[in-house]
């Protein structure tokens, strides 16, 4: 194990806590209470994604929209997941793995969204937690273990409620879940040499 690795995880500590101020202040600008639903054309205000956003160059969102959530109980189930994830990966694998594994499976997963719906606002961090937990699931050899069972967890459950709510996996979530499959998978091998 390297030296950045033994570090402490500040950085799933500082994305988890992100996602919950961010959740927190729309609410509360918007005038909604933290149960309630907040519209997806709201969410373009701040920080959401969208195919008109990014023909306008505003790459920017496909990062941003990560932290925005429609229901902000929802950002608490992803920020918790974020935390209890992010941390074993970061603690184990180093901050730039986090990050990167992080904002890759986010990226891959918001721009599935907009690409299979051009009308679609995309927020939220799942995809990121996708595949966070798919990277630190492939890193662990595949073993389920204290470490490694938050990650079978949440994408259990957000299997589960796509099939529930949507009738079918949602594209984005796979999405973030290939991009995660693949960055362990490239980290395992390169960690073999």
């Amino acid at each position: 194990m390297n030296v950045e690795a033994r570090s402490r995880p500040l950085l799933s500590l500082g994305v988890s806590c992100a996602i919950i101020v961010t959740a927190i202040s729309i609410s509360l600008r918007i005038g909604r209470g933290f149960l309630s639903q907040i519209p997806y054309q709201m969410l373009l205000s701040f920080g959401g994604v969208n195919a008109a956003t990014i023909a306008k160059g505003e790459w920017w969102r496909l990062v941003t929209s990560q932290f925005v959530h429609v229901y902000p109980v929802h950002a608490v189930v992803n920020a918790t997941a974020a935390l209890l994830v992010g941390r074993q990966l970061e603690r184990r694998h180093g901050a730039w793995t986090f990050v990167g594994v992080y904002l890759c499976a986010g990226i891959a997963g918001q721009a599935t969204a907009i690409l299979t719906s051009a009308e679609l606002v995309a927020t939220g961090a799942s995809q990121a937690v996708m595949g966070i937990s798919a990277a630190l699931i492939i890193l662990a050899s595949y073993r389920l273990s204290n470490e490694t069972a938050p990650a079978f967890g949440f994408i259990a459950l957000s299997i589960a409620l796509d099939l529930v709510f949507a009738h079918t996996v949602k594209l984005p979530h796979l999405a973030g879940l290939v991009a995660g499959v693949a960055f362990g998978l490239l980290l395992s091998v390169s960690r073999q040499r």
